[in-house]
């Protein structure tokens, strides 16, 4: 038997929409422009992932409270000619889950037994961003206890 490994806890955020600006050039500034809009407006972003898809545009995902949802989404359709998106996708009834430690740099492994234990429960996961202490898994609302309580089962936590 695999013995536990430590980590810092297990957190979440619940009553998330996910928005996803999709295939946009890639060029300097975009993401600033994205994430400047919102924070003029008093729209915080929980989550942000930026990667560059198969046909080599951009792509930013973030969550957003469900209560910003429209705003933002009111933001993003004024700056869409800007930042030439082609498509922007909201979903709604999404959550944070987090597992975070110190020692996360130092720890091989921790994301492979999150992803596992998250995918042995059943819960797929919708978008995942990761920092040296904190991995952020998006879900779908409905599991985000569930998910909670399979990574607290999965490690040991203070």
């Amino acid at each position: 038997m695999v013995d536990k490994m430590h980590i810092g806890g297990v957190s979440h955020r619940d009553n998330l929409v996910l928005i996803s600006v999709l295939a946009m050039p890639v060029r300097p500034g975009t993401a600033g422009t994205i994430t400047s809009a919102m924070g003029e407006a008093g729209v915080n972003l929980e989550f942000i992932v930026q990667t560059v898809g198969l046909s080599g545009r951009d792509h930013i995902v973030f969550c957003v409270q469900k209560e910003d949802a429209e705003q933002a989404m009111a933001i993003l359709d004024g700056i869409r000619s800007t930042v030439k998106a082609r498509k922007i996708v909201r979903r709604d009834e999404v959550g944070l889950v987090f597992a975070f430690g110190p020692d996360f740099q130092h720890k091989p492994g921790i994301a492979g037994e999150v992803f596992q234990t998250l995918g042995g429960e059943g819960i797929n996961i919708i978008a995942i961003s990761t920092s040296i202490s904190t991995l952020s898994c998006v879900v779908e609302q409905e599991r985000v206890t569930d998910a909670v309580a399979a990574l607290r089962r999965k490690f040991i936590t203070p």
